[in-house]
């Protein structure tokens, strides 16, 4: 079963997502320009959601995996910071995950860390647990990695590390030892522990019952078996109407100048837009369910969670100098057996010449979705859908005298048009 979560939501002047010059995220459709809310920036902020729900219940993703070992390790366990690293390394290229030594800061507080190449998703006390089975077997981790960094060939770095990917048109040696060096490792572990604690080793960076990785999946092209795919599809918000950026030039006054003093501390430019987004998720509860299966109320815990955050979703993006702090004026939620995007309904970019974006944008919507209706429902009239619920959350839609989704119930609360279409997505 899919649920599905169709959102239109205005917000004033506001740069929600930025690109690499500064300015909105911008796509074209129609013909126009339209503002664009990346998906990965909407789904970091629902899984932070996520995060606070059922902390518990929730991983964490980060390149730090060896250093925080090593720090369990020298504080909880006494071991000597280097040998610590060793071990960590040795650990994760055991695993299948390549390390790289780099230097942090700058200047004076400049220090070398060990990092993987690449973000690892997994268990919060992945680190907690990797530290305890080294220092478990520390007679047998410590000799072992020390030898393997010893045995390192000449110019790699040290510690257990690796340098970076080779760049375009590199001849790839360093990749090549790349995979030595992990090869290296996991013999160096079968024999010292064997190649049933490796399979027990991996399950924990394999862990898949968490809720954030089970809804958002994870990608890890070293160990591929801990890969997941996701259960849940967010498409980029867009605007659904053509948009032009404007620039606010500001000025900061200087509090301190003399009084006979002229000019300003400083003066900048910095790039805006507003406009009526449509949203969009997508829900696999078959594959959550997978996933999380026994725990039911896990599951639903999951997908009220994630439905919720949605919905109230806070963009960070200049906040302070905006506050884009809307919800959506008009919430469509559905229960399918596939998912259907309604974006098309704004491939033709609304104008707001009669009633305003708002109004234009629903009624836009509510024309794809008839048709949408009529049109796939079956010769004996049934819906493309199993349940199908709506909330007018803006009174200007809400003065649009015939608005109606057909085969759809209307709600008054939000809470009541999630809570009914996940009741029968669940049963």
């Amino acid at each position: 079963m899919i649920v599905e979560l169709h959102a239109l939501q205005y917000f004033p002047v506001n740069n929600l997502n930025r690109d690499d010059t500064g300015a909105p995220k911008t796509t074209t459709l129609g013909g126009g320009t339209r503002a664009r809310w990346s998906t990965q920036s909407q789904k970091r902020l629902m899984r932070e959601a996520m995060q606070k729900i059922a902390p518990e219940h929730c991983g964490t993703r980060t390149r730090w995996l060896p250093e925080k070992i090593a720090d369990v390790l020298e504080k909880q366990y006494g071991h000597p910071r280097a040998e610590a690293l060793d071990a960590a390394a040795f650990l994760l290229r055991a695993l299948g995950l390549e390390t790289q030594r780099a230097h942090y800061g700058r200047g004076p507080d400049a220090r070398p860390v060990t990092r993987t190449k690449v973000l690892v998703f997994s268990r919060v006390d992945t680190a907690d647990q990797y530290a305890a089975f080294l220092h478990e077997h520390w007679d047998l981790a410590r000799p072992t990695s020390a030898a393997l960094v010893r045995e390192a060939p000449k110019g790699r770095g040290r510690r257990g590390t690796t340098s970076a990917a080779p760049a375009e048109g590199d001849t790839g040696e360093a990749s090549e030892t790349n995979e030595k060096e992990k090869d290296a490792a996991r013999k160096a572990f079968d024999a010292a522990f064997g190649a049933e604690e490796l399979t027990r080793q991996r399950a924990v960076l394999a862990s898949k019952d968490l809720i954030d990785i089970a809804l958002f999946g994870r990608m890890l092209s070293e160990v591929p078996d801990a890969n997941v795919d996701a259960a849940v599809s967010v498409a980029h918000a867009i605007t659904t109407h053509v948009i032009t950026l404007d620039f606010d030039y500001y000025t900061a006054v200087d509090d301190a100048n003399p009084s006979d003093a002229e000019g300003v501390g400083m003066i900048g430019v910095q790039p805006y837009t507003s406009g009526v987004y449509y949203r969009y998720l997508s829900l696999d509860l078959d594959v959550l369910t997978e996933r999380l299966q026994p725990n039911a109320e896990l599951i639903r815990l999951a997908a009220e969670g994630l439905c919720t955050a949605f919905v109230h979703l806070r963009p960070r993006a200049k906040a302070t100098n905006s506050a884009p702090f809307t919800r959506p004026g008009l919430l469509l939620a559905v229960a399918a057996h596939a998912p259907h995007s309604l974006a098309s309904s704004f491939v033709r970019p609304v104008t707001g010449e009669h009633g305003g974006l708002l109004t234009a944008s629903a009624d836009a919507l509510r024309r794809h979705w008839n048709h949408h209706v009529r049109g796939y429902s079956n010769t004996d009239g049934e819906p493309p859908f199993v349940n199908a619920r709506y909330s007018v959350l803006n009174p200007d839609i809400a003065e649009i005298g015939d608005f109606a989704l057909d085969q759809a119930t209307h709600e008054t609360l939000a809470d009541q048009t999630i809570a009914a279409v996940l009741t029968t997505a669940l049963s």
